[in-house]
């Protein structure tokens, strides 16, 4: 029996020996590894802005945002905590390029710095459907969606949705278009995808409109020879933020035309066409 014994404790010995040899590589009971990898970094430039992204779940810890003006010299920008993986820079000033890397940090250190990124924003030039407007008698008597119905003369890509605006506004409206298709006299309504978005009344203000941005831009080409209109419509409330005016007159470019003013529950909508007056004021870029 003591042969015995002696002889198989080596053996059993043996697959802790293993563990151990295995565990003191890399990982230690589940925690993180000594020192974290580099990241794989995106860069997008926007108007004054550039949005920084990396792949989730490529690091649990906290991530060390650097930048420059300079190829391979960068200073710390900010810090992200764990579980975040985009970092907006609204400090960067349009027509100067940034170079920017990303590191990982943890208890055991610093990763080495990601790939570098160069980008360079700039203005977006927007034009405006609808002119300047000045209304100095905007009420609202109902509740619903009001806007305009469009005819396009040309495919165009919206890129942002508008609302007029009238001294004390301070509300948020849900802003959208719509797709119309008429055939024999029978209208079917549809949203248009991307297009549904919350427009906030407190901001700045441009000609007479505060817009906010589609998440990415969207075009519309239905053609009304094809029985094919576009409403543009805002979510408004009785007593809520000051919107229309019977005899506001419109001045629009050329790449549509409003046929009518537009009210509905947001399902389905009236048109009353007189071309000239809006129920709601209402308004895109492209």
């Amino acid at each position: 029996m003591i042969d015995s014994y002696v002889l198989l404790t080596p053996i059993l010995m043996l697959p802790i020996v293993a563990l151990l040899a295995f565990v003191g590589c890399d990982w230690v009971f589940g925690l993180e590894p000594r020192v974290p990898k580099a990241p794989v970094l995106s860069a997008v430039a926007g108007n004054a802005r550039v949005t920084l992204s990396w792949p989730e779940g490529q690091w649990t810890g906290r991530h060390h945002v650097k930048r420059g003006e300079t190829s391979g010299v960068h200073e710390l920008l900010g810090e992200v905590p764990a579980g975040i993986s985009t970092y907006p820079d609204t400090t960067v000033m349009n027509g100067t390029t940034y170079f920017y890397v990303v590191t990982a940090a943890g208890s055991n250190g610093e990763s080495a710095p990601s790939n570098q990124e160069m980008v360079t924003p700039a203005a977006v030039l927007l034009t405006a459907f609808i002119g300047p407007i000045s209304s100095t008698s905007a009420t609202l008597t109902a509740t619903g969606w009001f806007g305009v119905e469009i005819a396009l003369n040309s495919p165009v890509t919206i890129k942002t949705l508008g609302r007029a605006f009238a001294t004390g506004n301070g509300q948020i409206h849900v802003m959208k278009v719509v797709e119309v298709v008429e055939v024999g006299g029978v209208r079917t309504e549809t949203d248009v995808p991307g297009t549904l978005v919350a427009l906030n009344m407190v901001g700045p203000l441009e000609l007479g409109y505060r817009y906010t941005a589609l998440s990415s831009a969207v075009t519309i080409s239905g053609s009304p020879t094809a029985g094919i209109t576009y409403y543009i419509l805002s979510q408004e409330t009785v007593g809520g933020d000051g919107f229309y005016n019977h005899t506001t007159m419109l001045t629009t470019t050329g790449v549509a035309t409003v046929t009518g003013s537009v009210k509905g529950d947001g399902t389905t909508h009236q048109v009353d066409a007189t071309g000239s007056i809006a129920y709601g004021i209402v308004n895109f870029q492209y």
